[in-house]
């Protein structure tokens, strides 16, 4: 293929990826301000605001379109920050949860905090090679050097995968000692989040080493299958937080001594009474699950014990 096919081809493939992809955008922004406006505990504003970063992104890409005469030096910073702070806002999400039921998250914190420095150095090292090039359609392209972009995708895929571990894990041990129908959510999500991301990391990569397509088109498909499955899980734990109530038996509030927030459980699914003595290790070991469940969705960065 010669250097003019390729540009062309990379062109028309930038054009269909920013148009076809705004109104999946769109519609997960809708979905996401709803959320948020009935639910404002801290997991839905997180989603909201990756959400939001990815639509700005997609709307300037729209706009240079239109216009036809951006600086594309301007639109690769802007694409660049919007990307960072929304994948990173993605990887917190996943870090939340796996925090919360880490029994050392010091060690989990100073992993995702290197893993962040990891995307920051892959990041910057873009800005010192961006590798510009005019889009034949009026838009902007840029192609990376591969060894970053590849570090910067194994350091986001790492991440996710392993706090999801974590997650996933400390369900399935749960689930055996209590056989409730949350722990099987949580753990269904994270099996099936881990296994799509993963392989749409690995297909980033293959092109990406393969120079198929480049760098900009790669890692915003990238961006956009992590803001989607990110918002597929917040919204069904919003429906499971949210769901009808006519089908259990009674409701239960339960409140944390660290947060005046109330979250609305059934008895039938939890099984949990706050006023039960918890003088044994395994008890105590049932209250932290409990705990961990339910802030969860509240996310209170509150360590284990």
């Amino acid at each position: 293929m010669s250097s003019n096919e390729h540009v062309s081809i990379n062109s028309s493939l930038e054009l269909v990826t920013t148009v076809f992809s705004l109104p999946f955008i769109v519609s997960d922004a809708y979905v996401t301000y709803k959320m948020v406006r009935k639910d404002t505990r801290t997991i839905y504003k997180l989603n909201a605001l990756q959400v939001t970063l990815l639509l700005i992104n997609s709307l300037t890409l729209l706009l240079v379109h239109a216009l036809s005469g951006g600086t594309c030096f301007y639109v690769f910073t802007i694409y660049n920050i919007l990307s960072f702070l929304s994948v990173g806002v993605i990887s917190s999400m996943a870090f939340i949860k796996a925090y919360l039921c880490m029994r050392a998250p010091r060690l989990l914190l100073y992993f995702f905090v290197a893993i962040q420095i990891v995307r920051a150095a892959s990041i910057v090292q873009f800005f010192i090679e961006p590798g510009i090039q005019g889009n034949l359609l009026g838009g902007c392209l840029w192609d990376n050097p591969t060894v970053w972009v590849i570090t910067l995708l194994g350091s986001e895929a790492l991440g996710f995968i392993f706090f999801t571990t974590i997650t996933v894990y400390f369900m399935s041990h749960q689930l055996r000692q209590k056989g409730s129908k949350i722990y099987n959510i949580f753990i269904n999500d994270g099996l099936i989040f881990s296994v799509t991301i993963s392989a749409v990391y690995i297909v980033a990569t293959i092109l990406q080493s393969l120079a198929i397509i480049q760098s900009s088109i790669n890692l915003y498909l990238v961006w956009i299958a992590c803001s989607k499955f990110a918002t597929l899980q917040t919204h069904h734990s919003f429906k499971w937080n949210h769901r009808e109530t006519s089908d259990f038996n009674s409701t239960i509030v339960i409140s944390s001594p660290l947060d005046t927030d109330e979250t609305k459980l059934t008895s039938k699914d939890y099984g949990i009474h706050m006023g039960s003595s918890r003088s044994s290790r395994s008890s105590n070991d049932s209250a932290k699950a409990d705990f961990v469940i339910l802030e969860l969705d509240k996310v209170r960065l509150t360590p284990t014990k």
